[in-house]
Parts: C-alpha cells; structure tokens; sequence
C-alpha cells in the first residue's frame, strides 16, 4: 500500500520527462528516485502530470508574445516596455515569464521575430507559462487594444508603447553624452595649452638668464665663477614643465657652442 501511495505522489510531483527508479536496499526496504540509486535500479513507469496548458488561454498570450516580440526587434528594452504597460506590480507570474522569454533571444539577432513569437507559443501551448488569460495581461495592455470584453486588437495595443518617442528619448540622450564628451575634451585641450603656455614662459625666462651669463663669459668673464648658477638654472630649466615646439638652430662653429660645451 506504501508503495502505490509513493507512486501516486512522484505522479503528481515529477516532470511528465522525468524517469523514476525503484531500488531495494540492504534491509530489504524499497525506495523511489528521479536517479539510479544503484546498478540494480529499475525503472518505473509513471502516469504523466498534466501540464497548464489546458488552463492557458494561448490565443490572447499568442497576440501578447508577438506584440513583445515586435516591440523587441524595434529595439525597445525590455524595462520601457514593463513601465509602458503599468509597471512591475501590473504583470503576473505567468505575463513576466512570457516577457522573459521573449527578451532571452534580445542579442539574437539571427533569429527573427516571427520565430521567437512561434517558439513562445509553442511553450505556452505545452504550460510553459502557466495559466494565461486575457484577464492575466497587463491592464494597460489589453486596455488599450480594446479591452478582455470588448473586440480587442493587438495592433492598437502596440500603439500604446510610443516607439518613436523612445527612440526620439535615446537620441536625446546620445546627444547629451556627446556634448558633455565635447565639453570635458574642450575643457582638457584648454588646460593642456595652459600648461603647454606655462612652460614656454618658464622656458624663455630661465633662458634668458642663462643667455645673459652665456653672454658674459663670451666677453671674458671667469666661467668658474658661474658654475653654480648655471648648474641652479639649468635644473629649474628641467622643471618647467611642457613646452611648445621649436624648432631648434643649427649648431653654429665656434664661439658659443664651444664655450658652452666647455661650462656644461
């Protein structure tokens, strides 16, 4: 009697797929399993559950699964779409998984839209979705195509989600991104010549010091005794920093460059 009672239960539990084992143990005692408890476990058969799909309404959740597949490939996401409808708290169990699993095949571009419709059907038809109903819809869905009592039309209800006004939303958007890219890479180009004019000034200033006791040692100044002070300016020279492109002279013979080479 144990036994036909355990049966009965893993009927009514268990996946009209699923196997069942029945396996003896050591002590004799008989147990039942969706896996072989051992080499010597026999298979079962048991009665299949039957599914929801004698409780889904499938003609009204087929014009539901096409109008998201639509919506999909027209490149409204999946979180518009719910707010355009009522929201989280408007969708049902059974309404949620249809949008889930239309949005699964979102990056599937191969696949088109008449076939996700077709796949989602096929799954509501084996219960997939559990019990669906017109009346299981978004309100704001089947509102706006007619309504549950009235002649509803599907086509009406697409028209509920503003798709030109989501694109016009996204392009707002993409705009106001790139004008603040603009504006940061404006601002960045601007402190980049700030600094690139800092160290020119820098630059011209140190040179123009070390020109002045370059000058003086070519008129006959002791170049030792300005050793140190062009060994302090030069090692700010190397502080200033970026400066701009300049070209720089050819080396000319003699004079400077030899006196210069001698007090480096």
């Amino acid at each position: 009697m144990k036994k036909v009672l355990l049966l009965a239960f893993l009927a009514l539990v268990v996946p009209a797929q699923a196997d069942v084992y029945r396996c003896v143990g050591a002590d004799g005692s008989t147990t039942f399993s969706q896996t072989p408890c051992s080499g010597s476990a026999e298979k079962v058969a048991v009665a299949s559950r039957p599914t929801a799909a004698g409780s889904a309404d499938c003609e009204f959740a087929e014009k539901f699964i096409r109008s998201t597949s639509r919506l999909m490939r027209q490149n409204v996401d999946k979180g518009r779409l719910i707010d355009q409808f009522g929201g989280p708290d408007a969708f049902d169990d059974s309404a949620t998984r249809i949008v889930n699993y239309v949005y699964q095949y979102e990056d599937s571009r191969s696949v088109t839209q008449d076939r996700i419709a077709d796949l989602a059907v096929g799954q509501c038809k084996a219960g997939a979705f559990g019990s669906v109903s017109c009346e299981t819809l978004p309100k704001a869905y089947t509102e706006s195509g007619g309504g549950c009592d009235g002649s509803f039309s599907a086509s009406h209800a697409d028209y509920s989600v503003d798709v030109f006004a989501i694109h016009r939303d996204r392009a707002e958007e993409r705009a106001r991104a790139s004008h603040e890219r603009q504006r940061q890479q404006a601002e960045e180009l601007s402190e980049h010549y700030a600094a690139l004019q800092r160290g020119t000034e820098c630059r011209d200033k140190i040179e123009a010091k070390i020109g002045r006791i370059e000058t003086q040692i070519w008129a006959g100044a002791d170049p030792n005794g300005h050793r140190l002070e062009l060994k302090r300016l030069r090692e700010q020279l190397s502080k200033c920093g970026p400066a701009h492109y300049r070209e720089i002279p050819p080396p000319q013979p003699g004079g400077y460059h030899r006196i210069r080479k001698g007090i480096e």
